[in-house]
C-alpha cells in the first residue's frame, strides 16, 4: 500500500465507535453540481477567500500535496481537540467547495490543476475520505444538549453594558469607520440582525402606523432560518431608537456605494493602462495562479466570478450586484476597528480568553429578551431561527441581559418556527394568531 492510500485509509478510519458520518453528496461531481447552486452568494465569497488561505499557508511544494495536506490537518485538528465541531464542519464545508472547483461540469480535472500521476480519482478520494470522517457522538451532543464546547471561536456571548457605555463614548474625531462601528452597535442591541442581514433590512408601511422592518433571512439557505424574510414589529419604539436604526442603514449604504464607486474607478484606469490583460492579473497586480480562490477569475480577491472588463461597464444601476461582497469587507473593517478599541479599553479582563465582536450585539439582545421573559416561538421568529432551540442552548443567557426588549414578530414569522416532537417544561406553548396587518412593502 502507498503512503498516499496509507493516508487516505487513515483519514477514513480514524475516529471512536460511535459517531455520525456527513450527509453530503456520494460524489464530489454530485456535490459541484448541488451544492454551489444552494449557496448564497456572501457564502459562495466566504468559501472561495478561505480556501484560498488555506493553500496559500500550505507548504508543500506540488499542488496535490498541499491539497492533501489541508485535508489530513482538517481532520487531525479536530481529532486532536484543537478544534471544535462547529469549526470542524466549516473547514469540511470549504474543504467540499474549494475540491470541487477543481473539477468541471463532467468531473474532469481542469487543466490548470493537472500534474503527472495525478488524476481527477485522487482528489474524489480526497473528498470521500472527508465525507466518510466519523463525528463522535460525544461532540455531537446526548439529549440534544452538548457536553463539550460547541465552538472554537473566542467570540463573547453577552456585550457587558460597562464596555458598550465605553464604546459608545470613545472619541472618534477623524475616524469614519469607528463612527460607524459606533452607529451598529447601538442600532444592532436593538433589534440583534446577523451583521449581514443589515444589507437587506427594509421599512414596511403600517396601516397601523407602527414600525415594521422586513429582513431578509441570512440563514434560509442553509434551512436554518424560518423562511426567505421575517417582519418583526417595533411597537413602543421611541423616536430616538427609530432614529439610531435609520442613521446606521444610511450610513452603512452610503459606504457600500462609495466603496462600488472608489473600486470600480479603480479597476476602470489599471484596465484602461493595460487593456491587452484582459484577466486583469498583471494590470491589478496579484500574481495568484486560478487555484487562489477557486472558480472564475483570480484578479480580484473581493469579487473573483467577475471579469475586468465587465465590471469597467458596470453603471450606478449595477451595484447591487457587488453589495454583498462590499457589504462583508465593511463588516471585516468595523470587526477589525472594534479589535483595536478594545485593546484600550481599560475594562477588559485580561484572564477572559473571549472578546466582543460584532455578533456579541446579536447574542446580548437575545439575552435582552430572554430577561425579558420573550415567548420563545416569537423569540425565535424574531431572531430568524428554524427552531426553538437554537436561541436557547446557543445564545446568550437571560442572567446577561440589561435592558428591556419590547419588539415582536408577525404571527406570520412565528407561524414558520418548527414546533418541537416533544414539548418541554421550559418551552411556552405558542401564542394564538393575531391578525396581520395590511403592510406596504414600498422599502425604507
Amino acid at each position: 500500500m502507498s503512503y498516499k492510500d496509507e493516508q487516505l485509509n487513515e483519514l477514513r478510519l480514524s475516529s471512536g465507535n460511535e459517531y455520525f458520518a456527513d450527509m453530503s453528496p456520494d460524489s464530489l461531481l454530485g456535490y459541484k453540481l448541488k451544492n454551489p447552486l444552494e449557496m448564497g452568494p456572501s457564502t459562495r465569497t466566504n468559501y472561495s477567500a478561505k480556501w484560498g488561505d488555506f493553500i496559500k499557508s500550505r507548504n508543500e511544494e506540488r499542488f496535490c500535496l498541499k491539497i492533501h495536506g489541508l485535508i489530513f490537518w482538517v481532520i487531525s485538528e479536530y481529532e486532536t481537540g484543537n478544534h471544535k465541531v462547529s469549526t470542524f464542519r466549516y473547514y469540511r464545508a470549504v474543504c467540499y467547495f474549494g475540491l470541487s472547483t477543481l473539477i468541471d461540469d463532467e468531473g474532469f480535472l481542469k487543466s490548470q490543476f493537472s500534474e503527472s500521476h495525478v488524476s481527477e480519482k485522487f482528489y474524489e478520494n480526497l473528498y470521500s475520505a472527508l465525507r466518510e470522517f466519523k463525528v463522535s457522538k460525544t461532540d455531537i451532543g446526548v439529549n440534544d444538549k452538548l457536553i463539550v464546547p460547541h465552538t472554537s471561536a473566542k467570540k463573547k456571548k453577552d456585550f457587558p453594558k460597562p464596555i458598550v457605555e465605553w464604546l459608545l463614548n470613545f472619541n472618534a474625531t477623524n475616524m469614519p469607520i469607528v463612527r460607524l462601528l459606533q452607529k451598529f452597535i447601538q442600532a444592532n442591541l436593538l433589534i440583534g440582525l446577523r451583521p449581514s442581514e443589515w444589507l437587506n433590512v427594509r421599512e414596511a408601511c403600517s396601516m397601523t402606523k407602527k414600525t415594521v422592518l422586513v429582513v431578509d433571512n441570512a440563514k434560509d439557505s442553509q434551512g436554518r432560518a424560518n423562511g426567505h424574510t421575517r417582519t418583526l414589529i417595533l411597537e413602543n419604539i421611541s423616536l430616538e431608537e427609530k432614529r439610531i436604526i435609520r442613521e446606521f442603514k444610511e450610513a452603512f449604504h452610503q459606504f457600500l456605494e462609495e466603496s462600488y464607486q472608489q473600486f470600480k474607478s479603480k479597476c476602470q484606469a489599471y484596465y484602461d493602462k493595460d487593456p491587452r490583460d484582459k484577466t486583469g492579473k498583471r494590470a491589478l497586480g496579484h500574481h495568484h495562479l486560478d487555484l487562489h480562490y477557486g472558480e472564475g477569475l483570480c484578479w480580484n480577491p473581493i469579487i473573483p466570478s467577475i471579469p475586468l472588463e465587465e465590471l469597467a461597464q458596470f453603471n450606478s444601476d449595477d451595484s447591487h450586484v457587488l453589495q454583498p461582497e462590499f457589504a462583508r469587507i465593511q463588516l471585516v473593517r468595523l470587526q477589525n476597528a472594534l479589535v483595536r478599541i478594545l485593546s484600550e479599553c481599560p475594562l477588559m479582563d485580561c484572564n477572559d480568553q473571549t472578546r466582543p465582536t460584532l455578533y456579541s450585539t446579536r447574542h446580548q439582545c437575545i439575552a435582552d429578551a430572554k430577561h425579558s421573559k420573550m415567548n420563545v416561538f416569537e423569540m425565535a421568529a424574531f431572531f430568524g431561527h428554524a427552531s426553538v432551540k437554537t436561541a436557547r442552548e446557543h445564545y446568550g443567557k437571560a442572567g446577561s441581559g440589561w435592558r428591556v426588549f419590547k419588539f415582536i414578530p408577525d404571527p406570520e414569522s412565528v407561524a414558520l418556527v418548527r414546533q418541537p416532537r416533544v414539548v418541554s417544561n421550559l418551552i411556552e406553548p405558542t401564542p394564538a394568531p393575531m391578525p396581520l396587518d395590511d403592510f406596504d412593502y414600498s422599502g425604507w
